[in-house]
């Protein structure tokens, strides 16, 4: 999703998104997660694995709002 949101732009990235919502229902959220908190504040997260925690919590909230992926049109 970056690459694209690099070279092709937001709209090539979000087309993505919701071609692999369907599979990976997770990836917006994570992506999201990514690039609003993650990018955003590097100084805070030095490395990929200070920002684990806090996906893993991004990641949590997404299989206890889809019931562990069972309510995936819900989400």
């Amino acid at each position: 999703m970056h690459y694209l949101n690099v070279t092709e732009g937001p709209k090539a990235a979000m087309r993505e998104l919701r071609i692999e919502n369907v599979t990976f229902y997770f990836i917006g959220d994570v992506y999201n997660a990514y690039v609003n908190d993650y990018m955003k504040h590097r100084d805070k997260y030095k490395t990929f694995d200070d920002f684990m925690p806090e996906l893993a919590k991004v990641i949590e909230k997404v299989y206890e709002r889809t019931e562990g992926g069972k309510k995936i049109s819900d989400s």
